[in-house]
């Protein structure tokens, strides 16, 4: 195998491999919870529990959307739930994203996916399902506003499921269910407060959790920026819970070609003609990718 085949063949199996990875940039918190409640951004954001005994209220760590053994979070749907501090969490009207797999049990109540803010005085940031009517209406909002998604198949929730929330600087929400866009509005009167972040329920200091989640809860991700489509893909993707390293090692004097064929399939061919000088650099530039790898 020639120098040039083999560089190609790494390259394209990199370009693989970042489609099913967590991206970084503006990453605050990530929740893999492989057999704990670590915070795996290296950011400290370390989960709690009111309950340390009691066994009814206690989460349980069960097989993942993969079926790999401890590496997911089960919520018995009571006065259960998950905090840290908010402290550094997105604030006011910030852009923000919200990332998570999820396997629904019961339905009824309200159940939390990821909360904070403080709800009494309406400044939270909720991402929620409520089941009613044999519906489930997923449910983005601030206190005063909400982007809305009424699901029909509420089996589809009942499987592991991604789902993920982004807001963008200028109040542009959207909301994603395994990589398609449901519906996306233009939200006013974001003021989110710091407070507790919750996991599974939404809490006032640290008394009892509210609208406790029912079911799973894998891959809990929270970022200070409103993610591309692109990168939303690529946590939908994700199957190892794998974060993208800061740089990617590249062997010295590669030169390829990159020609983009299919952006809105995320599709690249990797030409196999050498260029004069084309810098290594250029790899995977489009839809935000650039940004989050910083290659070597």
């Amino acid at each position: 195998m020639s120098k040039l085949t083999s560089t190609m063949a790494m390259i394209a199996a990199m370009a693989v491999t970042l489609w099913s990875q967590v991206p970084t940039e503006g990453l605050v918190a990530f929740y893999p919870f492989t057999g704990n409640l670590l915070d795996a951004s290296g950011h400290g954001h370390k989960l709690d529990s009111l309950h340390t005994t009691d066994q009814r209220y206690l989460t349980k760590y069960v097989n993942d959307r993969n079926g790999t053994a401890n590496r997911a979070d089960s919520f018995p749907g009571t006065t259960c739930g998950l905090f840290t501090s908010a402290d550094s969490f997105p604030t006011g009207a910030s852009a923000r994203t919200i990332s998570a797999w999820v396997k629904l049990g019961i339905l009824s109540q309200p159940r939390t996916i990821v909360a904070w803010g403080d709800k009494a005085n309406k400044t939270e940031c909720s991402f929620l399902v409520i089941s009613t009517g044999g519906f489930a209406y997923l449910i983005f909002t601030n206190g005063t506003d909400s982007l809305k998604y009424k699901e029909t198949n509420t089996a589809r929730i009942q499987s592991w499921t991604h789902l993920a929330v982004s807001l963008t600087n200028a109040g542009l929400a959207k909301m994603y269910m395994d990589d398609s866009l449901l519906v996306s509005k233009q939200m006013s009167n974001w003021n989110t407060s710091a407070g507790l972040f919750g996991v599974g329920a939404w809490f006032i200091n640290q008394g009892a959790p509210n609208d406790p989640w029912s079911g799973c809860v894998d891959a809990v991700a929270v970022y200070k920026k409103s993610l591309t489509d692109t990168e939303i893909t690529m946590l939908a993707n994700n199957t190892t819970d794998q974060l993208i390293p800061t740089k990617v090692p590249i062997p010295n004097n590669a030169y390829y070609t990159v020609t983009k064929t299919d952006i809105s399939n995320k599709k690249y061919t990797i030409n196999g003609r050498t260029t004069k000088n084309e810098s290594v650099t250029e790899l995977l530039v489009d839809k935000g990718l650039k940004k989050t790898l910083q290659i070597q």
